[in-house]
């Protein structure tokens, strides 16, 4: 399975605008190609900042849209009135309980077979255990060496409580992969406008060919977080 995420980049007043396009329109459109398996979008209003992510079948499916949509991708980025950035990911470890409120979303940079089973291993159980907790994700790109994680949280209070240990797994992944904590932010996810992929419960992809950076040339956040590798961890959390 493999995911395209787009980054917005927009102003706070157009998240709404932001949200009602991806149900009405990025959603519909996607519902007709190929190999889609889900869509699903993340939102910070106080900054703007948007994650519109769209799962595939497979590697073929996912690069067969691009080109389709391509025009999609750029009336949300006029709608939400601000940059946009699009990069290609292959799933490596999906957990599936429920859908929640809010996501936590972690990008590091370093080992990515270790990473992937420091992850399954060693951050999942802990998770499982946490209050709160809904559903994880590691998604990897092994062309730029980054992970994208994303835990998802029953409220809001949830999430902020799991802070603390966040950090320490965090930390742990990234101690055991040899790798650097790029950035971390946390988002509202308004799931009811979304639809999501109808994957079993916990799915570790193991032997699948490395997935490549976005063609999209005009967007591509893998080299937009590697550029704040060198000026150290930014880290946004709503208050």
């Amino acid at each position: 399975m493999y995911a395209r995420s787009t980054t917005f980049h927009g102003r706070p007043g157009n998240v709404d605008a932001g949200i009602r396009f991806i149900k009405n329109e990025a959603g519909p459109m996607l519902d007709e190609i190929d190999g889609w398996r889900g869509l699903s979008m993340l939102v910070d209003r106080e900054t703007g900042q948007c994650i519109a992510s769209s799962s595939w079948k497979n590697e073929a499916a996912m690069r067969a849209s691009d080109a389709q949509l391509r025009p999609i991708r750029d009336r949300g980025r006029d709608i939400l009135g601000g940059s946009m950035q699009a990069d290609e990911w292959e799933v490596a470890v999906m957990h599936r309980s429920h859908h929640g409120q809010c996501c936590r979303v972690s990008w590091l940079q370093g080992d990515l077979e270790a990473m992937t089973e420091t992850f399954r291993v060693g951050i999942l159980p802990t998770l499982e255990q946490t209050t709160g907790f809904c559903s994880a994700s590691l998604l990897v790109n092994q062309t730029t060496g980054l992970g994208c994680a994303t835990t998802a949280w029953q409220t809001r209070a949830a999430m902020e409580a799991s802070r603390s240990s966040a950090d320490d797994m965090r930390s742990r992944t990234a101690r055991d992969a040899g790798a650097e904590i790029v950035d971390v932010h946390e988002f509202d996810s308004p799931t009811r406008t979304c639809t999501f992929p109808r994957w079993p419960r916990v799915v570790v992809q193991r032997g699948h060919p490395p997935c490549g950076p976005s063609r999209d040339s005009s967007a591509s956040v893998s080299r937009s977080i590697v550029a704040r590798v060198s000026s150290g961890v930014s880290t946004r959390r709503r208050r």
